[in-house]
């Protein structure tokens, strides 16, 4: 189940996030689930979303490096404003499939945002499957829960902090 949370990797630092910056976005700061995060909308295409918000820094995210289901996705990081756009990379229009969120700032119209206590979180999503606290070798402890909507939300602890927070697109599969 950690293979969700799957491994980004970027090639320098990121920015710190501004929340000046996040602010004077177009399209707000919302997660709504199932469209998009502020500006990023699914169904569009990632140079689309660079023509909006900039270059950012080129990712990469593999599901599960190493293995025979593995699925690979590129993207793009804006660090400035916490969020992270990926793509699969034999879509000839390249439209974004998820969103990655590591700011505060955004938040579904609950209140669910990056940060937050994991077990508060639980009581603000519609889990898809039992919400899972398992050790795993490698990796330590973690919690991690699907939402229906397509949420996926990830900490260290019960009562840790969200470290993860992705949003999907409909229909979204790994």
């Amino acid at each position: 189940m950690l293979a969700l949370a799957g491994c980004a990797t970027m090639s320098t630092p990121a920015p710190v996030v501004n929340p000046v910056a996040i602010s004077q976005l177009p399209g707000g700061t919302q997660i709504i689930p199932g469209q998009g995060v502020g500006p990023i909308r699914f169904g569009e295409s990632i140079d689309d979303t660079a023509r909006l918000l900039g270059p950012g820094e080129v990712v990469t995210w593999n599901t599960n490096p190493g293995y025979p289901n593995n699925h690979f996705y590129k993207g793009r990081f804006w660090g400035q404003y916490g969020l992270a756009a990926y793509y699969n990379p034999t879509d000839a229009y390249g439209r974004v499939e998820f969103v990655e969120i590591s700011a505060a700032e955004w938040q579904t119209p609950n209140g669910l945002h990056f940060g937050m206590p994991f077990n508060e979180a639980l009581r603000l999503i519609n889990p898809q499957y039992p919400p899972q606290c398992r050790d795993q070798s490698g990796v330590g402890h973690y919690c991690l829960a699907l939402d229906t909507s397509g949420v996926t939300i990830q900490s260290q602890s019960r009562t840790g902090p969200i470290q993860f927070l992705r949003i999907t697109a409909p229909g979204f599969s790994l």
